[in-house]
């Protein structure tokens, strides 16, 4: 489906999402290769999304999604549009399924198109953040705002832009290298 704003979006009305007479608590996203804008907006049943295919999440998306806990995504994710995770202030689990290099290359929209400034730590396959090395030339936009759990940061190669508010509430570091 593909909706002109969020108040074409059924779900915005009722704030819950059946499938088969199910409500939906978990969505997993298994062939298709990008999630349009207002999806899921206002979905307030949806708690977990594994989204492990996915190259692109559109706009407001996820917004208001208040129920929302858990999200992972597979190293197939490019871009993430503005918006998209807006005010999903229960999120505490984000699992991304790659590496520190794969993850600071996504696009972020905006501050709160990523989901780890809701959650204020980042796992990459599993594993919390805490110690980031890196090796890339351009730093992206808010591709750690909120992260609390990263306690050092260490510079391997000459960085040429550090993107906007890259670091931004990442309150937790102590240790800067280059």
């Amino acid at each position: 489906f593909t909706f002109s704003n969020a108040y074409a979006n059924p779900i915005i009305n009722s704030k819950n999402l059946y499938v088969n007479n199910t409500l939906l608590t978990t969505l997993r996203i298994t062939s298709a290769e990008s999630i349009k804008a207002y999806t899921f907006v206002d979905c307030h049943s949806l708690e977990t999304l594994i989204a492990n295919n996915v190259n692109t999440i559109g706009g407001t998306a996820f917004g208001n999604c208040y129920g929302l806990r858990s999200v992972t995504f597979g190293r197939a994710l490019t871009t993430i549009w503005s918006l998209a995770f807006e005010s999903c202030t229960k999120l505490n689990y984000v699992n991304f399924l790659g590496n520190i290099d794969e993850w600071t290359d996504i696009y972020f929209g905006s501050l709160t198109a990523n989901p780890v400034y809701y959650s204020r730590r980042l796992y990459l396959s599993s594993e919390l953040l805490k110690n980031v090395k890196l090796s890339c030339k351009n730093l992206g936009a808010y591709a750690f705002a909120g992260c609390e759990s990263i306690e050092n940061v260490e510079i391997l190669e000459d960085i040429e832009r550090l993107g906007n508010q890259a670091f931004y509430e990442c309150e937790g570091i102590g240790v800067v290298k280059s």
